[in-house]
């Protein structure tokens, strides 16, 4: 037997449709109940069905439309992070990146490492200030190669006899490093916030 109340009505489903709560076994014969029975009045439905619109708007209201952060173009942002790239406990979002222009209310285009994409408002993030943007270094490899006073190094490896060139080996240059030099490209930093 139901004998809970509806949220939205405030009445039990009986007292809605009957005008009275139904008796629970041991009320049956309690002059008390009987009387206030008969006494009872049955609830309009047109007053129900009101509390259940009122109780409806209330719960389910809109929100509005327009989206709560806005952006203008040139604004920093921060984007969400796919899930396909994002490791465990790293970051969740990326960047900054400079917002181009702005499509619609809830769509925006922005520069992401020179590709024009398009992203949702939900997947943007400002970016939030006081954080310095750290701009990629220039790469000093390229600096120290070209000595506008001196000649380069392969330059001064030519005027040597073939065998001064290369490293001798011993305790800091195997031979294997002697015969092979790796050069690495240099990361570039990228500014991450967690939060």
């Amino acid at each position: 037997m139901r004998t809970r109340r509806n949220a939205a009505t405030a009445e039990t489903p009986s007292k809605a449709l009957l005008g009275y709560e139904l008796p629970l076994p041991g009320h049956w014969e309690i002059p008390l109940y009987t009387r206030e029975r008969r006494r009872a009045r049955r609830i309009p439905t047109a007053e129900l069905r009101n509390r259940q619109i009122e109780y409806q708007i209330k719960k389910y209201a809109k929100p509005d439309q327009t989206p709560k952060v806005m952006f203008r173009p040139g604004d920093r942002v921060l984007t969400r992070k796919p899930i396909s790239t994002k490791r465990h406990f790293g970051p969740s979002w990326t960047g900054p990146y400079i917002i181009n222009r702005k499509v619609s209310n809830e769509i925006y285009e922005l520069d992401r490492e020179g590709h024009i994409i398009t992203l949702h408002v939900d997947q943007l993030r400002p970016m939030p200030p006081g954080n310095r943007v750290e701009e990629p270094e220039p790469d000093s490899d390229s600096e120290s190669d070209h000595d506008p006073g001196g000649e380069s190094p392969d330059e001064e490896a030519e005027d040597k006899p073939p065998g001064e060139n290369e490293p001798k080996p011993g305790p800091s240059n195997p031979p294997e490093a002697a015969k092979e030099t790796i050069r690495r490209p240099k990361r570039r930093s990228r500014l991450i916030i967690i939060g």
